[in-house]
């Protein structure tokens, strides 16, 4: 897709706004509060997608999952690692637009990550002091 300053899309699960392009690739991304200068040469530059409602979904559930689980562990987890997971997998998912089995498989193992997360965080938050739930 060639990008041009006022489009709108969504990158890294979050709707933004081209303000700037270099060589067709958005170079700032604007969400109405911050700019996000993209680097070009990295990951990021290819990682802005059109707004499709199958877009829209999938940034949604990866967006409200990572805020559940920095909601449920706060500052003691390392969330930008997870964040960096989350979103190297929704650009994969992105990408594979057409392909439902591959988006399907990619959602399968988002899906077993967040569950291994949940069920691990259980055994390492489970603590007790005079019989009281610490975690």
């Amino acid at each position: 897709m060639e990008w041009k300053v006022g489009d709108w899309c969504f990158f890294e699960y979050a709707l933004r706004e081209v303000k700037a392009v270099k060589d067709g690739k958005p170079s700032e991304l604007d969400n109405g509060v911050a700019t996000t200068y993209v680097p070009l040469t990295s990951l990021s530059s290819n990682s802005c997608f059109p707004l499709l409602m199958e877009i829209k979904e999938v940034s949604d559930k990866f967006a409200n999952k990572e805020a559940e689980l920095e909601k449920f562990f706060g500052t003691i987890v390392n969330m930008w690692r997870i964040r960096k997971y989350f979103i190297e997998l929704w650009v994969e998912y992105c990408r594979k637009i057409g392909n439902e089995e591959k988006q399907k498989e990619i959602i399968e193992q988002w899906v077993s990550f967040c569950q291994k997360v949940e069920d691990n965080s259980r055994e390492v938050f489970r603590f007790e002091v005079d019989d009281v739930a610490i975690f």
